[in-house]
């Protein structure tokens, strides 16, 4: 292992990231048969780290695949954090269904998750003055899929979605599901400013029930602003007057315009970068510890 490189924690032992550490059989590799939450540090210090866990609970709960305790998952975050000595992180917690000497998709009694935990260097970013451009990519996300409510493994969807946005010359894709609903970006949640209401696609229309989003849905109430979660067509998205995306590493992005039609004034909004702001802050002052 070289000396600057970052060390991974995997069931129970810190490696090095490119040494090898995983097992062919994995079902995480073969299947996407698991779930992960990416979550912000500062030292020892999580962003909402229980409502992180929760999700990926209930997200295993639903694959039907045993978890460790919070706290020892916890105590795995803070061995990588404190192995890779990093002031901000990126941290991902990964969940796999773990390696299966079988094949198909059957799963055995026998199988014991595989747990790992990465530290990656965080820079948050700063608000882009220009916003971002969008697309509607022809692929649907179902609503009906109950995998449209957990960060699961397999994320090929939103890898399509976005290599047809940055085809199409535009930084994001936005999804629609099969009612032709708005429901999320390809890895992101989702908002629409219209006078002094919220507005952002509930988990009904396929949208995530992201940490992200939120803290944002607590940030407008706390500023007085109508926060609803209603079903957003494409015509509600283009007569709002300012839009935005939300997650983890993000934050708060403006979203500008929708397949060459801009969004209020084709200008970053004030709402947002207020939005934006708050949550710079809530987040810089839940990580001072």
């Amino acid at each position: 292992m070289v000396s600057d490189e970052r060390l991974a924690w995997v069931n129970g032992r810190l490696v090095g990231e490119a040494e090898p550490s995983l097992s062919l059989l994995e079902r995480g590799l073969t299947l996407g048969d698991g779930v992960f939450e990416t979550m912000l540090a500062a030292g020892p210090n999580l962003f909402r780290p229980a409502e992180h866990l929760e999700r990926l609970a209930w997200g295993a709960s639903l694959l039907a695949i045993a978890l460790p305790s919070p706290e020892d998952l916890l105590a795995a975050v803070q061995d990588t954090l404190s192995a890779n000595r990093l002031s901000a992180a990126v941290v991902r917690l990964t969940v796999s269904r773990g390696p299966d000497p079988g094949r198909g998709v059957d799963v055995s009694s026998a199988l014991t998750p595989t747990i790992i935990v990465r530290a990656m260097p965080y820079q948050p970013r700063a608000i882009r003055r220009t916003g971002l451009t969008a697309v509607f990519p022809s692929l649907r996300r179902n609503e009906n899929s109950p995998l449209s409510r957990v960060k699961s493994l397999s994320y090929a969807d939103s890898v399509l979605a976005r290599l047809e946005a940055r085809r199409r010359g535009a930084d994001e894709a936005i999804l629609l599901n099969t009612r032709g609903e708005v429901c999320c970006a390809s890895t992101a949640n989702l908002f629409a400013v219209k006078g002094d209401t919220l507005v952002t696609p509930p988990v009904e229309s396929g949208a995530l029930p992201g940490v992200t989003r939120r803290c944002l849905l607590e940030l407008a109430v706390a500023r007085g602003l109508t926060v609803r979660q209603a079903s957003v067509l494409p015509e509600d998205l283009w007569a709002a007057d300012e839009a935005f995306i939300t997650n983890t590493v993000i934050g708060v992005a403006g979203l500008t315009s929708v397949e060459g039609r801009p969004i209020g004034t084709g200008r970053l909004g004030e709402g947002t970068r207020s939005l934006a702001a708050d949550y710079r802050r809530l987040v810089r002052c839940s990580l001072a510890g």
